[in-house]
């Protein structure tokens, strides 16, 4: 167990795209998705669980990490009314006790303690954790390094609805706004499936058109998100144009690659040629693979300037 406790805590995101991924399986999936997340390091994120989740094999509890996002997000709006829902804030840290997971209830009606019970005995427990609500966590958000968006500076003047109360619109454009930001920066600073990028962008257009929709005076509370919101769409537009040209990359340097391992003499002009333009198809590939954080296409990369050496 990585000490961590003021980075960011997995995400589920990659276990189960959405809901219904999660509903194909069972508890014991959730089960190994909840280890996996955990044995990745103590932090702090955003979660939701739903005590009574409809599984392919039965009914039972659900927890989902990490910012929600697309069809998690429906899934919070769809659910948040459950007497057996809830979400909020979430924080992992070794004691010496075992693994403990704070939960900070922000919204819906199950954070209560039978709900509670369901998910410790039938998930927590099986994952050697237990989890424990708690009045307030203290937040951390990673620095950003590469732009100016910022985290719990700008955010922190808008309180949040009390233990399991509902959200005022504020509040609610608050809540979100974190998770676009969480969810941002996991598409910027590391491999991705394009979906992700387009489900961002989703959330980004719905974030600004629910703020048009509320009173002047309210949208005013909202001031230090409208500039960061900017960046962010500005920052996702730029990952989207990104991966809708790196297939043609691709497509194309695997094609000047085949012509030259079919050409005999690779000293011909012809090859060295092919060679330079091949190298040159890679020198993007390998900016974006860079930009995105996609290890496995830099090794890709590596292979085929190998291939063109020879």
């Amino acid at each position: 167990m990585a000490d961590d406790q003021n980075g960011a805590l997995a995400s589920m995101k990659k276990l189960f795209k959405n809901p219904a991924a999660a509903a194909k399986g069972s508890v014991k999936d959730m089960v190994k998705g909840i280890k996996k997340v955990f044995s990745q390091g103590e932090g702090t994120s955003q979660f939701m669980y739903k005590s009574e989740f409809a599984y392919s094999d039965g009914t039972g509890p659900m927890i989902f990490i990490g910012a929600p996002a697309g069809d998690w997000k429906k899934f919070v709006k769809d659910h948040k009314k459950d007497a057996d829902f809830a979400a909020g804030y979430c924080k992992l840290e070794a004691t010496d006790e075992g693994l403990k997971l704070s939960l900070q209830v922000k919204m819906g009606k199950g954070g209560k303690a039978p709900m509670l019970k369901a998910i410790n005995k039938e998930l927590m427990r099986k994952a050697n954790a237990t989890a424990v609500f708690v009045d307030e966590l203290e937040m951390h958000m990673e620095d950003d390094d590469k732009e100016d968006i910022h985290g719990d500076d700008t955010t922190a003047h808008i309180e949040d609805s009390a233990h399991g109360g509902d959200m005022t619109p504020v509040q609610q454009l608050s809540y979100d706004f974190k998770s676009i930001l969480t969810n941002y920066k996991a598409v910027r600073d590391a491999e991705h499936d394009i979906d992700e990028v387009k489900d961002l962008y989703k959330d980004l257009q719905e974030w600004v058109t629910t703020l048009k929709g509320l009173p002047k005076e309210e949208q005013v509370k909202l001031k230090a998100y409208v500039a960061n919101y900017k960046k962010i769409l500005d920052g996702v537009k730029k990952v989207m144009k990104a991966d809708e040209h790196i297939d043609d990359e691709i497509a194309k340097v695997t094609e000047l690659v085949h012509k030259f391992v079919a050409i005999p003499d690779h000293s011909s002009d012809e090859a060295k040629k092919i060679a330079t333009d091949a190298s040159g198809v890679i020198a993007k590939i390998e900016k974006f693979a860079q930009f995105v954080g996609a290890n496995d296409l830099l090794e890709q990369c590596t292979v085929l300037k190998d291939v063109l050496a020879h």
